[in-house]
């Protein structure tokens, strides 16, 4: 049986193909297709990476884990399509790396790198955070270990995310979730585990479409509270 012109088994063990597939399956297919390193290689957006931003190395008191859960976060900053991804990135990590002065009053020592994983800017472009293998660090009440993080540039309790962020957004949730084999239906926001506003009301609200999107099967979880707590610690 031919589809698109295609054999069905040509389409599915042919090196690349799984990016064809990409628009035209479910994130839930994909966990059952990326059993292999090609697989899930293949499902990996265009990065800039770490050398490309210019990272420094990371301070001492990275946590190894392995990750189970993916959490979704914004900036709470607005998005600025001025400054370049690269320049926003070591901005984060010399910040991170710094004693922190809270909008609280409080003073936080520095954290051994940037508190993500991933960081999506306004236009789409994906850059590497800290390394996945490494817990990811917070200044809200909750262990970030077994925890992928996933940020997007901007303020969404004031703005909205832009149509190349959701879209990166899906393809950084469908790469991770089938290289960790992440449920799609358990991945969370921010404000799921602790008392903030983040990922903000507008993308919180996009979040279900956007992994129904991935997961035909995927439905909210009747009556789910989130604790939400209207300030500005995203992290």
């Amino acid at each position: 049986m031919k589809e698109n012109g295609m054999k069905r088994s040509e389409r599915w063990s042919r090196p690349g193909l799984y990016r064809h597939a990409a628009g035209m399956v479910t994130a839930f297919a994909f966990l059952a297709l990326a059993g292999t390193a090609e697989a899930q290689q293949s499902l990996k957006p265009d990065m800039l990476d770490r050398v490309a931003w210019g990272a420094k190395p990371a301070l001492p008191g990275m946590r190894p884990h392995k990750p189970y859960s993916i959490i979704v976060h914004h900036t709470a900053v607005r998005q600025n399509a001025k400054t370049s991804l690269a320049a926003k990135l070591r901005g984060l990590q010399s910040f991170s790396q710094s004693q922190r002065k809270m909008s609280d009053g409080r003073s936080l020592p520095p954290w051994p790198d940037l508190p993500y994983h991933y960081y999506i800017g306004a236009d789409g472009t994906v850059g590497e955070g800290r390394d996945v293998n490494f817990a990811g660090d917070t200044n809200t009440k909750y262990d970030p270990t077994g925890h992928v993080q996933v940020v997007l540039e901007g303020n969404f309790e004031i703005e909205q995310p832009t149509a190349e962020q959701i879209e990166a957004l899906k393809k950084v949730l469908v790469w991770q979730a089938a290289r960790w084999k992440v449920p799609i239906s358990t991945i969370t926001v921010h404000r799921d585990h602790a008392g903030t506003a983040c990922p903000g009301k507008n993308l919180a609200a996009l979040m279900p479409k956007i992994l129904h999107d991935l997961d035909p099967n995927y439905r909210p979880a009747a009556g789910k509270k989130t604790k939400l707590k209207k300030k500005k610690e995203d992290q």
